[in-house]
This record gives C-alpha cells, structure tokens and sequence, in this order.
C-alpha cells in the first residue's frame, strides 16, 4: 500500500525508476547485491515490468489504484511474474485551521484577540458568526460551538466552582444573538469530506462600549432656606438616567459652574465632581448651572447640563429696639422727638435677622403728642433681604411720654390807688415742667354813690391744660391763705 498527498497530481517514474509520488517500481537484487528497478520502458538484464490502473474514487478528490505488474523474463517466455500494488491518492491531513482574520477595531491591523460591542439597549451583542482561516484539498464543513466559564448552580443557589458551559445561542440570519458580557470561545470544528477533522479554539471578549443615556431635570427653582444654603443632590438632577447593562451600578455625580463673582478667588470655574452641590446667597436671582455625569462600571461616562433658578423665598425677621418710657422733662429744649434722626440717636435702632444679605428701613412714626408734649410715639421699622423680601408686618418701638407738672403762681397784693389808674397786674406765672397754664381775669367794679371812690373785684382762673380733664371741680384759693381770719392785703 502506497499513500501519496493530493498536492502531488502526476505519477511519472523518473530514470531511477521511482514515482515522484514516492510509488517506487519493482526491483530485484543482482549477483553484485545491488537493487535493480525494472521500470516498463527498458529492459534490464533480460527483464522487464509492466502495469496497468484500475481508479476507483474514495471520497472527495481522493481516489485509489489497483495496479497489477507484470515481470516478465525474456530468456524465458514462460516465467511471468504477476503482482498487484495498492495506491491512495488524495487528501490524508486534517484541514489546517487558523484563527479568524479581523479588524473589529478598524485600525488597520488585524486583531489579536477579537472584541465585540453590545447593543445600544440592551446588554448583549449581535454579530455576524465570524469564519476560520481553512486550508485543504477539499470542500470542508464548518460547525461553530460557543462556550464560557460560568459560576454553577444548584437550585438557584452557587456552588462556588466554575464549569465549562455551551451556550444555546440563536443566528437569526447569519447574525449570532444575544451574546452576554464576558469572555467566551469560539470552538470551531472543520470536517473535511473524508471526515478529517480539526478543532480550534478562539476567544472572544464582549465587551461594554455604550456610554449611559443621561437625562436631567429641567425648569425647577431651587429656594434657598435657612443660613443662605441650599444643598443639590445627584437625585435630585436626575430625572430617569439609565444604562444599557446595568442601573443599579450606575455612578452619579454632580459638580456646577462657580461664577466669577461667587468665586473665593474671582475667577469662575467648575466645582469638583460629587455626590451634591451648594449654591449660597450669591446665587440668588441668577440661573445656576449643574452638570450631572453617569459611568457604569466598565468606566463609559455621559453627561447632561441643567440650569436652576435660584430664589430666596424666606421674608428677614425685624426685632424693634425695647419700648421706652420718660418723662416729658427727659426732652431737651427744642428737641423734636419725631425726627427720625434724632430718635435713631436717641432711641435705638432695629435689629434684623436674614438667611441672606438684609438692611432696615424706618418710616414716619405716629405721632400722638398733645400740646403738652405728653403721650406716645410709635416708631416704625421694616426689614429688606437683598432678594426684595420685606419682613412679616411692620416691627415697632412706642415711646411713652408721661406727664410731669410743676409750676409756680404768684397773685397780686391789694392795692390801693389814690386819684390815678390802677397799677398793672402783678400776677406771675412759672411754668417749670410741662405745664401750659392758660389764664382768664374777670373785673367786678362797685362804684360808690355820690363818690368819686370805686373798687375792682378781680377773679383770675388759671387752667392747666395739662392737667385739665374736663370733669373734676376747680380749686378756689381763699383769700386767707395764711388762715388768720384776715384777708392778705
């Protein structure tokens, strides 16, 4: 039996008498003890060899002789040497398998190990079943199997080792689907038509390229509370951000642009990436803006912007400066105690109270003074955040004015006039506190008959309009104040 590969077609002997297909011809051993080929063209040492092929196909390209020889001897004709000789032509090697020549990567160079991307929306890959590198003399078939390691399980539950698991995956035309995350191996069986069979065994890596879809809340106001703060969190930027794979294992962080003039050192810039932001009192009145960025945890990031109206809604708190109480002797001279500068010199000032920037503002008092200057101011106060807010109300300060009441009266003497005009009135009046006596004299004349004599009988009434009430009877002062039964004169 004589095998030859199918790459050597022709079968010529050479001089020597040897097939090139390695089919040697018959020989025999001379008197010399030398090898001597009889081939079927020249006669040596009065012998010679003929044969003839019988082909009989096998499978595929290959196919096999039967070929018969016949040696005969020419010095004598009877003696004919028959024998038969087997030869197998064809393919007698598995095909040769390489590795699939790809560049998933498009860079010009053909991969190494070969990476596919899942899908946009889900977190498996499709792909077209890639072929192996074949070499053989015949057709060949190709079965592709895929395989991973993969955690077992009992029930539901981990046993801890890792086994060897095919994966049942369907090709929907041509195009292989739902292949998981991981790292998996193409077994690729090529069979050739005589059941010569090679297997080899490829990785391949699925890999996560899509970055997350990032979604931000838009058109909401961010009050600031109290302390002139407020704190943003990644909840509340993100409206429904999600990845492809998996949400659980999303990452968000929040960071925001600093304006320059909030900025510590002027110049504006963006806050580090976090779980929250601040915005504070510089904030306010202005769109503020904030970055939400996702990564999953194959390190692919996205990021959306959103811009916060920032407000201040709190109303500052105004605390009057304490009531006071004085006397109407306590006011200088020609001191106007409803001038509001000389009630903040005199009288304190408000103290108010905000989670931002706040001032004060005083307005006309209410005045209830009487001529006496006795009664009550009412100071009026209100407070003003920088964002406009007025404080709840007004806050007030009243200032009462208590009455003090002393004075002096001084009546006039008799008098007794010979021949003239009655002396002015010697009455005198000393208004030393907050008195304001108003003063009526009322003359009764009683002339004697025949005489040239007459006697005025004057009265004087004297009111304090400060004390005055309208109701209580008069004081009479008798003319014996003294009380020894005799007028004073």
């Amino acid at each position: 039996m004589v095998k030859t590969n199918c790459e050597q077609a022709a079968l010529p002997i050479d001089a020597q008498g040897t097939c090139h297909a390695g089919v040697p011809a018959p020989w025999f051993i001379n008197g010399f003890g030398k090898k001597v080929y009889l081939d079927n063209t020249a006669n040596t040492c009065n012998y010679s060899a003929t044969y003839s092929d019988l082909r009989v196909s096998v499978c595929g390209s290959r196919y096999a002789l039967i070929r018969e020889w016949k040696i005969k001897d020419w010095c004598d004709a009877s003696r004919v040497l028959e024998k038969r000789q087997y030869i197998e032509v064809g393919d007698f090697d598995a095909p040769i398998v390489g590795h699939p020549e790809l560049d998933l990567d498009r860079n010009g160079i053909i991969d190494d190990t070969l990476r596919y991307g899942v899908a946009p929306f889900n977190c498996f890959a499709a792909f077209a079943l890639p072929s192996p590198k074949i070499k053989d003399c015949s057709s060949t078939t190709v079965t592709t199997e895929i395989y991973s390691w993969q955690p077992e399980t009992i029930a539901g539950f981990p046993t801890g080792r890792i086994i060897w698991v095919k994966l049942d995956l369907p090709i929907v035309n041509g195009q292989l689907q739902n292949v998981p995350l991981g790292t998996h191996y193409f077994i690729f069986k090529v069979r050739d038509i005589c059941n010569q069979e090679t297997i080899d065994t490829v990785a391949f890596k699925v890999l996560d390229r899509i970055a997350p879809t990032m979604i931000c809340n838009s058109d909401f106001v961010v009050s600031l509370g109290g302390g002139g703060a407020a704190r943003i969190t990644t909840a509340d930027v993100n409206k429904s951000s999600r990845d492809n794979c998996d949400n659980t294992d999303l990452k968000l962080e929040v960071r925001r642009l600093i304006p320059a003039e909030c900025a510590p050192d002027g110049v504006a810039g963006y806050s580090p990436w976090g779980s929250f932001v601040d915005l504070s009192c510089c904030d306010v009145g202005k769109l503020a803006t904030v970055e939400l960025r996702g990564s999953d945890r194959f390190g692919n990031t996205n990021s959306c912007i959103t811009r916060l109206q920032v407000d201040d809604k709190l109303a500052p708190i105004c605390t009057p400066p304490a009531d006071r109480t004085i006397k109407c002797t306590d006011i200088p001279a020609g001191l106007d105690i409803t001038e509001l500068a000389v009630l903040q010199r005199n009288f304190g000032l408000p103290t108010v109270e905000d989670n931002c920037e706040v001032t004060w503002e005083e307005l006309e008092p209410i005045v209830n003074l009487n001529n006496c200057k006795i009664g009550n101011v009412t100071r009026r106060f209100r407070a003003i955040d920088a964002a406009g807010n007025l404080s709840a109300g007004i806050c007030e300060q009243v200032i009462t004015v208590n009455p003090v009441h002393n004075y002096e009266i001084k009546f006039p003497k008799d008098v007794v006039s010979y021949c003239g005009v009655p002396p002015k009135d010697t009455l005198l009046l000393n208004e030393i506190a907050c008195d304001v006596l108003a003063i009526n004299v009322e003359d009764k004349q009683f002339t004697i008959p025949g005489g040239g004599c007459y006697q005025i009988f004057r009265t004087y009434q004297i009111i304090n309009l400060c004390e005055y009430d309208d109701i209580s009877g008069p004081i009479i002062l008798s003319r014996d104040m003294d009380c020894d039964l005799a007028p004073r004169r």
